[in-house]
């Protein structure tokens, strides 16, 4: 599952579920970051982040949040209410008791239009 901002080469993707867990790649021209994710139950509730989001895609106040269980990986929503919505993301390794914890936090800017289309392949991909 990919989902890519309209306004860089920034991408946000999802890949090899494999039981509780899938990689998450955090990848733009200058940047990048790798984690294998605890997602638990936590793929269905971003489903539900998703969906929420497309079904609002004319806008909503406020932010709109999700973390997996373990807090390697954060997503949240925003929207200027004229068809554009910010999706904040953050990556880390930060637990446990690694001498040097890393976090990688960046933003991609998506279009209503593309709300829609996430939420299909969220649900395709956490349905796995």
């Amino acid at each position: 599952m990919v989902i890519k901002s309209v306004n860089s080469d920034t991408t946000l993707e999802f890949r090899e579920p494999e039981g509780d867990y899938c990689q998450v790649h955090l990848t733009a021209h200058d940047h990048s970051a790798r984690k294998r994710v605890f997602m638990y139950r936590d793929g269905a509730d971003l489903v539900s982040l998703f969906r929420a989001a497309a079904a609002d895609w004319r806008g909503w106040s406020g932010e709109r949040r999700w973390k997996s269980v373990e807090g390697e990986l954060s997503v949240s929503l925003e929207t200027d209410g004229l068809g554009h919505i910010t999706m904040s993301v953050s990556v880390a390794d930060e637990l446990g008791d690694r001498p040097d914890p890393w976090c990688l936090q960046t933003t991609l800017t998506l279009e209503a239009g593309q709300l829609a289309r996430v939420a299909r392949d969220a649900e395709r991909f956490f349905a796995k």
